[in-house]
């Protein structure tokens, strides 16, 4: 058997829409010939907000090795905006209108 390794930053028991291909995916490759190996994040960047589905666990073949590695979370929005310039009360209203 062929082996891959697939990188997926979404990957079970992570959840959302950005899982479903990865897992689908890896849950096929068995079946033609391939054994795949998972390298994907500890912590999705949004505190949870993309939430966790434990169902897709059952997708994953049972030898399949996922290694989850610390991943660099990205800064919130608000720094940026301030970096450039936009103003904190025009964030806050949606707009991005600069200062």
């Amino acid at each position: 058997m062929r082996r891959v390794l697939v990188i997926a930053y979404y990957f079970p028991p992570i959840g959302g829409s950005g899982t479903q291909r990865p897992v689908k995916f890896v849950k096929c490759l068995p079946n033609l010939g391939w054994h795949p190996f998972v390298i994907s994040t500890d912590e999705a960047y949004g505190g949870g907000a993309e939430g966790r589905d434990e169902t897709l666990l059952t997708d994953i073949p049972r030898n399949v090795q996922v290694w989850r590695i610390p991943t660099p979370q990205p800064q919130p929005v608000n720094r940026l905006a301030r970096w450039v310039g936009w103003r904190g009360g025009a964030m806050r209203a949606g707009s991005l209108d600069s200062a």
